[in-house]
């Protein structure tokens, strides 16, 4: 029984992770191995640990001059990375597969502090001016 929240598509799409060290910021450029709404499945060289914020560009372009928006996510998971017939890879094994969830976004809902808006309390609509 599958119990996640958006449904996974496999699709093959560059991405660029980006995170913060003690000695300045790393990026690392990457083809994803499926996606959904609320994350990402990457193949990494890197080693990343659970719970570490990274800035996410995807789908991403290395053109000139594009500049792209981050999204803000978190590795939620890592496992060795498997080639196409599920074994471990046997050539590189410091290659990690991680899985990235995505930072929940600004919701309408709330004002920008995370807290919902308050009910308008005038029995009367405003007037237009």
């Amino acid at each position: 029984m599958d119990r996640r929240e958006h449904h996974r598509a496999q699709l093959r799409l560059p991405v660029r992770i980006r995170w913060n060290t003690p000695f300045g910021q790393k990026t690392e450029v990457c083809k994803t191995l499926d996606i959904s709404r609320g994350g990402l499945l990457v193949p990494c060289e890197e080693a990343h640990a659970p719970g570490v914020p990274l800035w996410v560009t995807f789908p991403f372009d290395d053109s000139p001059g594009s500049g792209q928006p981050e999204m803000l996510a978190e590795v939620v998971s890592i496992r060795p990375s498997r080639n196409g017939n599920g074994n471990k890879h046997t050539t590189d094994s410091s290659e990690q597969t991680v899985a990235l969830h995505f930072a929940p976004t600004f919701r309408p809902e709330s004002n920008g502090n995370g807290h919902v808006k308050e009910r308008e309390r005038r029995h009367s609509p405003r007037r237009p001016w």
